[in-house]
């Protein structure tokens, strides 16, 4: 049965903020607030920066991004998705737009397998993780998905990406 791939579908001027959260690898928390059209603060507490402007052209690009943005394909019947959901996601990226709806998605890095199109990395060494797919978890937690790293990555920010 068809269904939308959907993962976000807002437009900028829609979205009143973004967190984004690194639980692999402890990078800090930050969120990406619009404050008013076209005004944008950052905020990174354990980094100790509250309310920081940010550079405009930057961060409107980055929030184009959640307009049309699908994933490749729901596997809600692949067989190790408590595996996956048990360890913790490579990201978390929580949308709230301007009328209050919130959408989250965790994302998990995906381990290299056959169909890997990168199987070494330049020493020759094998790979653990596949460079190109991630695993997603979506909808309130009812969906897991795959999600192409070439669309995915425009999201794939930092802190200081926005200054």
């Amino acid at each position: 049965q068809w269904r939308s791939h959907e993962a976000y579908n807002i437009k900028a001027h829609k979205i009143k903020e973004v967190k984004i959260e690194y639980p692999l690898d402890g990078y800090p928390t930050y969120s990406l607030e619009q404050v008013k059209p076209d005004v944008f603060e950052i905020n990174a507490p354990k980094l100790g920066v509250n309310a920081q402007e940010v550079d405009r052209l930057k961060a409107m690009a980055f929030l184009k991004g959640f307009y049309n943005l699908n994933v490749e394909a729901f596997e809600n019947d692949y067989p190790r998705i408590d595996s996956i959901k048990s360890s913790p996601p490579f990201m978390v990226i929580s949308v709230t737009d301007t009328e209050e709806n919130s959408k989250s998605m965790s994302i998990y890095r995906m381990r290299n397998y056959r169909r890997s199109k990168t199987q070494y990395n330049k020493k020759g060494q094998r790979l653990v993780y596949d460079l190109d797919r991630y695993f997603a978890v979506l909808n309130e937690g009812n969906d897991f998905a795959i999600v192409q790293r070439y669309v995915f990555e425009k999201l794939f920010r930092r802190y200081e990406d926005f200054l």
